[in-house]
C-alpha cells in the first residue's frame, strides 16, 4: 500500500537522513533529490530496487512511489531535498511533458561543477540560515541540468499540471472528513469520469480507489494519533464501512493493527510504520 505525503505551502525541505532510517512506499507532489554523503541506501522507485553509494544521486519525480531505505552503517549520511516543481521554473517543461527511464547516476557520470554544487547544497542543508533560495535554486540549476541534459527522456502520455493536479490531490484531503462522491470530484473540477478511471494512473501511477484508500488510511493515522476516538468512529470518519474493513486495510498497509499502531506511537512518538 503506498502512502500519499500532505503536500505543504513550503517550496522547499532540506533534510541529513542518518543511519537507519526507513521510509515506507509513498508519493508526494515534489521533485525528490537524494546525495548519499557516507554509506549506502537503497530506492524502490517505480517497482525498481537501486542501491545507492557514497557519491551518487537519485532523482524522483513528482508522484512517483518510492520506498527509501538507509543503511544501519554507523557513518551513513544522506543528503535529502524535496522541492516544488515552480521552485526550479527552468525545468518545469521537462517534470511536465516527460519521465526519465534512469533514476540513479553513479558519481563517474557527474560533472565537476555538479558535484561543486551538491557540496554547497550540503553545507546549506547543515546551516540553512546562511543561504539565500535564489542561492539554493542556482545549485539545483546546475544539478538538474547536468541530469537532464545528459539522459534520454520519455515523452509522457498525459502532460502533467501541476497546480491543477495539486488542487484536485489537497480537495480530497480537506472534503475526506465530509465524504465525497467521484460526481462530486468532476463536478468541481469539470473533469469526466474517463479522466478517474483511465488518466489518473497515468498521472499518480497507481488508479484512483488504490488513491483513496491510502487518503484514507493517511486521515486515519491523523486521527489515531490526535484522538482518543474509538477504532470505530475512527473507521466510520474515514468512510470505512466497519471496523473489520478498516483493520484488514491498515493492517495491509501499516504491517499492524490501528490498535497496535496508537500504542507504539505511545511509547515512541517518533515511530514511522
Amino acid at each position: 500500500m503506498i502512502r500519499i505525503l500532505k503536500h505543504t505551502d513550503q517550496n522547499l525541505h532540506m533534510f541529513l537522513l542518518q543511519s537507519g532510517g526507513t521510509y515506507s512506499m509513498h508519493q508526494h507532489g515534489q521533485i525528490e533529490l537524494s546525495y548519499v554523503l557516507s554509506g549506502q541506501i537503497t530506492y524502490e522507485i517505480n517497482r525498481s530496487v537501486h542501491t545507492q553509494k557514497k557519491g551518487e544521486l537519485a532523482l524522483v519525480f513528482p508522484f512517483q512511489p518510492h520506498r527509501l531505505t538507509c543503511s544501519v552503517e554507523k557513518d551513513t549520511c544522506v543528503l535529502l531535498l524535496l522541492f516544488d516543481v515552480d521552485f526550479v521554473p527552468d525545468f518545469e517543461k521537462y517534470f511536465c511533458e516527460y519521465t526519465m527511464p534512469v533514476y540513479t547516476f553513479h558519481k563517474k557520470e557527474l560533472e565537476h561543477s555538479t558535484k561543486k554544487a551538491l557540496s554547497r547544497l550540503t553545507e546549506c542543508a547543515k546551516t540553512p540560515d546562511c543561504f539565500s533560495a535564489v542561492s539554493i535554486r542556482g545549485w539545483l540549476t546546475v544539478v538538474l541540468g547536468d541530469l537532464f541534459f545528459k539522459h534520454d527522456l520519455e515523452k509522457r502520455k498525459v502532460n502533467l499540471n501541476y497546480p491543477f493536479i495539486r488542487s484536485i490531490t489537497d480537495y480530497m484531503t480537506q472534503h475526506m472528513q465530509n465524504g465525497f462522491s467521484q460526481e462530486n470530484l468532476c463536478s468541481a473540477f469539470g473533469i469526466s469520469p474517463f479522466f478517474l478511471t483511465h488518466t489518473w494512473k497515468q498521472i499518480f501511477y497507481v488508479n484512483y480507489n488504490t488513491f483513496l484508500l491510502a487518503l484514507r488510511l493517511n486521515y486515519a493515522d491523523e486521527l489515531l494519533q490526535t484522538t482518543d476516538w474509538r477504532i470505530l468512529d475512527i473507521a466510520l470518519e474515514c468512510g470505512f464501512k466497519n471496523v473489520q474493513s478498516f483493520s484488514r486495510n491498515y493492517k495491509k498497509a501499516a504491517g499492524l493493527t490501528p490498535c497496535q499502531f496508537r500504542l507504539l506511537k505511545k511509547q515512541d512518538p517518533d515511530y514511522l510504520p
